[in-house]
């Protein structure tokens, strides 16, 4: 009689980078967005534009898309009961895997989104 028992562990962490900088400085201009603080002045840059009937939507200036970061987790237990007797054996066993699926998000629309 034998008997294996294994545990695992597997983690994938994939983290969305931080905004780099503008190749066009428009993308960056705060002057152009319509988040504003209480004086009304625009405090980020411009943000999703969708127009309903375009075939493409205005992707927004730096910052203008959410970033998430994802993480995933799975745990593992084996157990294995190996069983001879004479000319015979038998296998006996069983094995769970729980997963976790972790998304963190910055926001959807940090700047903000106008529909039409």
């Amino acid at each position: 009689m034998l008997n294996t028992a294994r545990l695992g562990f597997n983690r994938t962490v994939s983290i969305a980078p931080t905004t780099l900088g503008a190749i066009n400085p428009a993308a960056a201009d705060t002057s152009l967005g319509f988040v504003t603080d209480s004086t009304g002045k625009p405090i980020l840059p411009v943000g999703l534009i969708n127009v309903t009937g375009l075939g493409t939507n205005f992707p927004g200036g730096i910052g203008a898309l959410g970033e998430f970061d994802f993480h995933y987790n799975s745990f593992q237990v084996y157990d294995d009961l190996y069983w001879t007797r004479s000319k015979h054996s038998l296998k006996f066993g069983f094995n769970v895997e729980r997963i976790q699926s972790n998304q963190f998000s910055r926001g959807a629309n940090p700047n903000g989104q106008f529909i039409f």
